[in-house]
């Protein structure tokens, strides 16, 4: 059959279909080797390997071995990134592998679980929102051996154009949950600055959580004190970490 019989209101439908699942292909194939290249062309990002699938409605990012380098590192075997893709504004990360946290004092916690899952939303205001969670986690820290049986993490952040974030968190340790809120942000020398508030029933719960990180509420009677009352708040200011008026340590440095 020649195409000048083929009738116009046929054939013209069809070239418009072909043009457009051409250029979708184009599309999607530039798009995946432009994500592969960007994501190798990070100075603090080490991939070991990159595949990028999904194809035709979305990109499926799978990386190997994958350490992120910063003031603290964090590092795991396998990463799956997944995004639409025709827009990327929503993202989700998700692993099934360890996840590896170093500190600058030393520390380093390893977090396990059979599925862990951070969702990242660009807002329409510039905000950002994320929200992780895990299942069942275990926390083990390199320093003393320790482990904390977590049942679940289930956190949102809301970080704005000032880097200031909003954290709401539930944390399971035992039966009981762990509320966490409050603000964060860094100072001007890159400390961390604001306030967490725990809100619990357990007061076992929080000196295994803290026990995690190296610190030893157990013994300080300020604290323990505090701990009866079901409710405790964690503040950073100009350099230094504070569990109500009782400094425990340095803060983080995050930039």
């Amino acid at each position: 059959m020649k195409f000048s019989k083929i009738p116009l209101g046929i054939l013209l439908p069809i070239i418009i279909i072909t043009i457009s699942v051409l250029g979708w292909v184009g599309y999607w194939y530039a798009g995946s080797y432009y994500i592969q290249k960007k994501i190798e062309e990070f100075n603090n990002i080490s991939v070991e390997k990159i595949s990028v699938g999904g194809f035709p409605f979305y990109f499926n990012i799978d990386a190997k071995n994958i350490v992120l380098k910063s003031k603290q590192y964090i590092s795991t075997d396998y990463l799956s990134v997944k995004s639409l893709a025709w827009r990327f504004d929503q993202i989700r990360l998700e692993t099934h592998k360890p996840i590896t946290i170093g500190f600058l004092n030393g520390l380093s916690l390893i977090f396990m679980s059979n599925q862990t899952t951070l969702d990242f939303q660009q807002q329409k205001d510039a905000n950002y929102k994320i929200h992780i969670f895990s299942n069942k986690p275990i926390l083990k820290d390199n320093i003393k051996g320790y482990t904390l049986a977590l049942q679940k993490i289930n956190s949102q952040i809301t970080i704005d154009n000032n880097i200031k974030s909003i954290i709401y968190s539930e944390i399971s340790v035992s039966k009981s949950p762990i509320i966490v809120d409050g603000m964060l942000s860094p100072d001007r020398r890159g400390y961390l600055k604001g306030e967490l508030n725990f809100n619990f029933t357990n007061p076992e719960d929080i000196r295994n959580m803290f026990t995690i990180f190296n610190v030893d509420i157990a013994e300080n009677p300020i604290i323990n004190l505090l701990l009866i009352n079901g409710k405790i708040t964690v503040s950073f200011d100009r350099g230094i970490s504070l569990i109500g008026p009782v400094p425990i340590g340095p803060a983080p440095k995050i930039k």
